[in-house]
């Protein structure tokens, strides 16, 4: 997608405003907070976090995009870390993080991959610490794109009632 210079079309120049709404309410924890952008692209929601003190690492598959979130920090002044990192396999990272993000990458498995990615999350998350996935829902409007993820509030096993209640409060689910 990052071939010949170009710009896939998930990647806005901007963070989403989810994300921004999710930083408002003290989501992502206090300013040293360590979190892990997964999937991370050119780096736009790292470049958010670590404007506000947060010691952020951003990973994802795509050299190339990893390439240009590089060269946007640097030029930004921004101290955040850009790695090329396979999402499946977080644990070989060798941290854990306060919070992990991922916009975008979740609704791109198949279910065996999606497995995989829940464990590898379970590796790079520290005990107490937070995921926040934000992903194409079976809610949203739009006919076009990737597969969708059905939201599964009932479901205990899935999600506690209080991260429930949060998701609603942040606007990410009804």
């Amino acid at each position: 997608a990052y071939a010949h210079g170009g710009t896939p079309t998930w990647d806005i120049g901007r963070p989403q405003a989810a994300v921004l709404r999710l930083l408002e309410a003290g989501a992502f924890g206090p300013p040293d907070a360590r979190v892990l952008d997964v999937g991370c692209g050119t780096g736009e929601h790292a470049f958010l976090l670590a404007g506000r003190g947060h010691r952020v690492v951003g990973v994802d598959l795509a050299g190339e995009a990893i390439g240009r979130a590089t060269a946007k920090a640097e030029a930004q002044g921004l101290a955040a870390d850009f790695l090329v990192h396979d999402a499946l396999d977080l644990a070989a990272l060798e941290r854990t993080f306060d919070v992990v993000l991922d916009v975008g990458l979740f609704h791109t498995f198949g279910d065996e991959e999606r497995a995989r990615y829940a464990a590898s999350l379970a590796a790079a998350v520290r005990p107490g610490g937070r995921a926040f996935i934000l992903c194409w829902s079976d809610r949203n409007p739009f006919g076009l794109g990737p597969r969708r993820v059905e939201i599964l509030l009932r479901s205990e096993r899935l999600l506690q009632e209080d991260h429930a209640r949060q998701l609603v409060e942040f606007g990410l689910a009804r």
